[in-house]
């Protein structure tokens, strides 16, 4: 599996980059063994990564996980929070949670009782509306019980009256940087509870504009003094998001320092050892992307935040997503650059190897290049990364625009189990 990522150049694909796993050979239980916290039932097919983790499992019965869900037989389960199923891809037509779905969707689980989310193997009407394919993001969300909470509108469907669609193309802006806001959102007994607008619409007497967000109490009322549901309803998990990412890289600081010691496995020809590299400082884009990877491999949060720089859009992306965290976050934080620089070395694989594809780059301006890397992470799979440097005062740094913003900050507001990290 290739997976290929973006910095400062397209919408970081996250997802696909903590799927990316390498494992020993399968085996098959022969008896019930209890791996991680599950009992996997006799028959399942296992996966064990060289940790001795769980990679990969096959079901060949119904299993009902520590968290309540019950996956049907032939579910192949590809990722793992803490050891319990995360993500599961349904190798034939099945019905999960009461709900009717297509063979290969993927369904992402809760190790909490908050609901779980959907990647449709193709178009499908659930509850009277169409939730169309998706093989990435965030996916369409559902409540525990498998009751709609919210989806991505395909094109523009009228809901309780209001005009509802998810596409930004054309909206005012700001609305790129909504976020799961795009989405319509509902009630438990099916009404919509917030949607984006359409088109310009007056709604109750109320004149309105089109990308407005419109949010309706449970009796049909509009509501002008609804918060915006993306970061109230479901995202509320920030801080416990954050401690968990930072945990994950002081680990990884540690583990990294002791690897520096060992003697350094074999690469493919031309990649260069990640923890064989060092601070060469920013003078060129090459020395400035050695260093980010340095800094990432240490943990080194100062240094990385020290590196990035914004485009215009970016800037107020950081700055309104910083603003809208918590006062102890922010403090804990201290600025938007750090926030990134920890969210980028979460989302994006480190590795252990990396070489540049190309000589030099392509330039596009006099002060502005784009490096592509590819990435040899620590299970044998390989990955790409595209890095848009920019000269600021004689030193190179890593420019971060509004789409890396956005995308990245998923991981501090996704419930339900934050996703492995990009290296696991």
């Amino acid at each position: 599996m290739n997976t290929r990522l973006s910095v400062g150049l397209l919408i970081p694909a996250i997802v696909l980059a903590v799927s990316v796993n390498a494992s020993t050979t399968p085996l098959t239980l022969a008896a019930p063994r209890e791996i991680q916290g599950t009992l996997w039932p006799a028959g399942t097919e296992v996966t064990l990564n060289d940790k001795g983790e769980l990679a990969r499992c096959c079901l060949v019965r119904e299993l009902t996980t520590p968290s309540g869900f019950k996956l049907p037989a032939g579910t192949e389960i590809w990722s793992f929070s803490q050891g319990q199923p995360w993500a599961c891809c349904l190798h034939g037509d099945s019905h999960f949670c009461g709900v009717a779905l297509p063979k290969h969707s993927t369904v992402f689980l809760s190790p909490v009782p908050m609901g779980w989310r959907l990647w449709p193997s193709k178009d499908v009407t659930i509850q009277g509306h169409v939730c169309h394919q998706i093989d990435d993001g965030s996916g369409h969300v559902f409540y525990r019980d498998g009751k709609l909470r919210a989806i991505w509108v395909l094109g523009v469907e009228e809901i309780d009256g209001v005009p509802c669609t998810s596409d930004a193309r054309g909206m005012p802006m700001g609305v790129s940087l909504y976020g799961s806001d795009c989405m319509a959102w509902f009630y438990e007994n099916g009404h919509l509870q917030q949607g984006m607008l359409a088109q310009d619409e007056t709604i109750q007497g109320h004149t309105l504009k089109k990308g407005d967000i419109v949010s309706l109490k449970p009796e049909g009322g509009i509501d002008l003094s609804a918060k915006p549901l993306g970061r109230t309803a479901m995202f509320q998990n920030e801080g416990g998001n954050l401690a968990e990412i930072m945990a994950v890289l002081q680990t990884r600081n540690k583990s990294h320092a002791a690897a520096c010691e060992v003697e350094v496995a074999p690469l493919l020809e031309g990649m260069r050892a990640i923890e064989r590299l060092k601070n060469v400082g920013q003078a060129t884009p090459l020395d400035a992307i050695e260093t980010l990877n340095w800094a990432a491999w240490h943990a080194d949060i100062g240094t990385h935040a020290g590196m990035i720089v914004f485009d215009g859009s970016g800037e107020s992306a950081a700055k309104a997503l910083f603003a809208s965290l918590s006062p102890g976050m922010t403090a804990q934080l201290q600025s938007p650059e750090r926030l990134m620089a920890i969210l980028i070395e979460y989302g994006y694989p480190t590795g252990r190897g990396y070489r540049v594809i190309g000589e030099h780059g392509i330039f596009f301006a006099a002060d502005v290049r784009i490096v592509r890397c590819e990435i040899e992470t620590s299970r044998g799979r390989h990955s790409y990364v595209t890095y848009r440097m920019r000269r600021v005062g004689g030193k190179w740094m890593l420019e971060v625009n509004e789409w890396n913003v956005s995308g990245l900050s998923d991981l501090l507001t996704v419930n339900g189990g934050l996703p492995p990290p990009a290296d696991h």
